[in-house]
C-alpha cells in the first residue's frame, strides 16, 4: 500500500512505542487527552495542602473558664501547659484555622481557640473564635507561619461563664 502525499505516515512516531501528547495548561478544564506530564503537575498542587488537626479527644474541663486542648485533656488553661500539642518537622505556612465545639455556645458567649508556642506567648493570627450560639469557627486570610524544631499549644477559652465539659476540636491547614 501506498503512502499518500501530504498525509501522516502510517506508523507516526507520536503514537508508536510509548505515545506522546501535548501537555495542556495547569487548570485547564476541557475534554482534551490529559498527559501524565498533566496530571503530575495536578496532584503535586494538590498535595501541597496539608493539616495539622487536634487527635485528642477534647474533653473541657467542667466548670472553667479555660482549657489546653489535647494531650490528657483536663488541663486547668489557668497554669502553663507543659505538654504541648504538636512538634513541627517542618517550617509551613498555613491560612486557616478552624475550632469546634459539641455543642452551641450559649447566648452572649463566645469560645477562642489560641495557639501558643513552646515560651506560652500567643501566636498572632492563630486565633479562631466559635461566636454565640454556635458550634463551629473559622480564621483564615492571615498567613501562620509554624517554625521547624518548634513545640506549640492550643487553648480554647469562654468569653463569659465557664466551660461545661463539652468536646473540643481545631485544625490548621493551608
Amino acid at each position: 500500500m501506498s503512502q499518500i502525499t501530504g498525509a501522516a505516515p502510517l506508523a507516526s512516531p507520536a503514537f508508536t512505542g510509548t505515545p506522546s501528547a501535548p501537555t495542556a495548561t495547569a487548570g485547564t478544564n476541557t475534554t482534551q487527552v490529559a498527559t501524565t506530564a498533566f496530571v503530575q503537575t495536578a496532584v503535586g498542587a494538590t498535595a501541597a495542602v496539608t493539616f495539622i488537626k487536634d487527635s485528642s479527644n477534647g474533653a473541657l474541663p467542667n466548670n472553667k473558664i479555660s482549657a489546653w486542648i489535647g494531650n490528657n485533656s483536663t488541663g486547668d488553661g489557668a497554669g502553663t501547659e507543659t505538654q504541648f500539642e504538636f512538634l513541627m518537622g517542618e517550617t509551613v505556612t498555613y491560612s486557616k484555622f478552624f475550632c469546634k465545639l459539641s455543642v452551641n455556645t450559649v447566648a452572649g458567649q463566645t469560645v477562642t481557640f489560641q495557639a501558643f508556642d513552646s515560651s506560652g506567648s500567643a501566636i498572632a493570627g492563630l486565633t479562631c473564635v466559635i461566636p454565640a450560639n454556635s458550634s463551629t469557627g473559622t480564621a483564615s486570610g492571615t498567613s501562620i507561619t509554624l517554625n521547624s524544631n518548634t513545640l506549640y499549644a492550643v487553648k480554647a477559652t469562654a468569653s463569659t461563664g465557664n466551660m461545661n465539659g463539652d468536646l473540643a476540636w481545631w485544625t490548621i491547614g493551608q
